[in-house]
């Protein structure tokens, strides 16, 4: 049996997370969205991206992600 291969390490319980696990991020991107004929709706060309966590999938469940979004836009006033 193969020995699994490191893709990261979890920021919140420090969990080894091998490739094929899932695992939870969240990033920061600059990203420019370009209207096209073949894509009416747009198109993403991400520019620059920042990974700023990475968790496990059961860390990762645990994440509010309203709570989250909450906390980012009262840093903001």
């Amino acid at each position: 049996m193969k020995e699994e291969e490191i893709c990261t390490t979890c920021d919140w319980c420090g969990k080894d997370i091998a490739y094929g696990n899932a695992l939870v991020t969240i990033d920061r991107n600059i990203e420019q969205i370009d209207s096209t004929e073949e894509y009416p709706d747009g198109i993403a060309t991400v520019i620059e991206s920042d990974s700023l966590l990475e968790l496990c999938a059961q860390c990762g469940n645990k994440l509010n992600s309203e709570t989250l979004k909450d906390i980012l836009v009262a840093l903001k006033r």
